[in-house]
């Protein structure tokens, strides 16, 4: 059981940075995918 413990105390943060970074640039990719409709458009 401790050893499941310090698993997800050494995998936990790494994870939820990398969701974390996984948001953000989904978030920017799909600004960048607007602004790149708006621009064809015109």
């Amino acid at each position: 059981m401790e050893s499941w413990i310090t698993l997800i105390q050494n995998l936990g943060f790494p994870i939820a940075i990398s969701l974390y970074q996984l948001v953000v640039l989904n978030k920017t990719l799909k600004e960048l995918t607007d602004e790149i409709k708006k621009v064809s458009k015109e």
